[in-house]
């Protein structure tokens, strides 16, 4: 075990132990080449027990490994920079990421996390093994499971640690050594028992949720998993079957992909159908409804995420061409009147707007960006022809959302806060083209949040919490 202010390669000193167990440890060291740069160094300890033949081939094999890691980019990612070996131990250098693992956030609720978050986890570590087995040869993580998992301060998601990722080799018929962490490690990655694929890694993160979702320990029953609802009622139907077929302990049981799991989870975020204000307005109004095939150049049949984009960016969309009408306007003429305007054209819009709530149930619905960017552009384009493209949605957690488009090839970007207020939701317009609203968003947003509590003023319906999460937003509606 190394020391703190060890130096390895006369270049990186040990600061402490970050983690780690009977395989090596991870530590925290400073790059002393690049002022003292925090890395995290990732010790690997060979087999006390192997052969000089074993011994060598593990070293050829730690170096082919440790130079395809070196070359993998992607977000959900730390970098590798550097690998070597040295007083008879293999070393990773890699990003020192910061925030907490998912482990941590179990010890604070040990009978299992919100499945919201889980989900959203899960899907974003589906995205990376993606990348890794896309690799050519494909790369096997092996080792998944929450302490591996990394949440760090802005939400995202970052799998640490790949001490024991391995190339996948479809001409071999088992695995030489033993590794992973038992439990977690289908039965396929011990030594003598099968090749491992990249429905190891299915398996592994079948077990990872379950842990989540449930605060149940793998390692104590390996290979026993007590179907998710019985242990926490919260978890959906959908959710539980994700979670149970990912674990059969047969790998043609599984899914046949790590893409075709997230397909999977994907489609138990999917809420009942909660619509978003249309151009019909709400009876007596005197306001004229015009047909659907006039308002919407899009298909007949939508999904329900479909749908709701679709309504959602109805509104959105003309919420930020007229916000930048207004700031226009307010420039030209050098006074606020154009900003008044347009916040009581945005109260009566809102206000007026038939938001269905009488039809819509309690519970969570969510919205992803790229439905939103895509349902903004297949609203706009009746309205706009070819002047409006590239249509695209930034959620930014926790609480902030950016509207992204070229209006005749000039890029527009609308930036705005969303929060509750009084179980109605409301939002608060900051920056146009990364230009500070100040004035000019306050009165708008004033009568975009007086619409919202006119159209929620009969409703049993509260809006208990909006979410911004990474690449979706979550709002929870429950009745008074």
């Amino acid at each position: 075990m190394l020391e703190q202010n060890d130096m390895l390669q006369d270049r990186y000193r040990i600061v402490k132990i970050l983690g780690g167990g009977g395989m090596g440890q991870v530590y925290l060291a400073h790059d002393t080449r690049l002022a003292d740069k925090p890395c995290a160094v990732k010790e690997l300890i060979p087999d006390p027990h192997a052969t000089p033949e074993e011994e060598k081939q593990n070293a050829a094999q730690f170096h082919q490994e440790a130079a395809v890691l070196a070359h993998l980019s992607h977000p959900n990612l730390p970098d590798v920079s550097d690998y070597f070996d040295e007083r008879d131990r293999f070393y990773l250098v890699m990003d020192y990421v910061k925030g907490e693992t998912t482990e941590q956030r179990m010890r604070r609720s040990p009978d299992g996390l919100p499945p919201e978050d889980v989900v959203e986890w899960a899907i974003q570590l589906c995205n990376v093994l993606e990348y890794l087995h896309n690799q050519t040869p494909p790369v096997i993580f092996r080792d998944m499971k929450p302490a591996n998992v990394m949440v760090t301060p802005e939400g995202d998601i970052k799998l640490i640690d790949f001490g024991v990722a391995r190339l996948f080799d479809p001409t071999k018929r088992t695995d030489t050594l033993k590794m992973g962490t038992a439990g977690y490690a289908p039965p396929e990655q011990y030594a003598g028992q099968g090749q491992t694929t990249p429905r190891s890694d299915v398996y592994a993160l079948g077990v990872t949720m379950h842990e989540l979702l449930t605060g149940d320990d793998p390692t104590a029953h390996p290979f026993v998993f007590t179907p998710p609802r019985k242990l926490n009622p919260a978890i959906s139907p959908s959710l539980a079957d994700v979670v149970m077929r990912a674990v059969k302990m047969a790998p043609d049981d599984r899914y046949p992909s790590i893409t075709a799991m997230r397909e999977a989870l994907q489609k138990t975020t999917r809420p009942r159908r909660f619509r978003l204000p249309s151009i019909q307005r709400k009876s007596g109004t005197g306001t004229k409804v015009m047909p659907e095939t006039a308002a919407v150049a899009a298909p007949q049949v939508h999904s329900r995420p479909a749908k709701f984009a679709l309504g959602a960016a109805r509104w959105l969309g003309r919420l930020a061409l007229t916000a930048v009408i207004a700031v226009v306007v307010t420039a030209l003429v050098l006074t606020l009147v154009g900003a008044f305007v347009l916040s009581s054209v945005a109260e009566r819009a809102i206000g007026e707007s038939d938001w269905d709530l009488e039809h819509s149930d309690p519970g969570p619905f969510v919205i992803t960006e790229a439905e939103l960017g895509d349902g903004m552009q297949a609203a706009l384009e009746p309205y706009t022809l070819d002047a409006i493209s590239h249509t695209k949605a930034d959620f930014r957690p926790p609480d902030t959302a950016i509207l992204s488009l070229q209006v005749l090839s000039n890029p527009v970007s609308l930036q705005g806060r969303v929060e509750t207020r009084d179980g109605v939701p409301a939002v608060i317009l900051e920056r146009l083209n990364d230009v500070p609203l100040f004035v000019v968003g306050g009165i708008v947003s004033g009568g975009i949040n007086r619409g919202f509590e006119q159209a929620w003023e009969d409703s049993r319906l509260r809006v208990t919490s909006i979410t911004v999460q990474q690449r979706q937003l979550t709002i929870n509606l429950e009745l008074e």
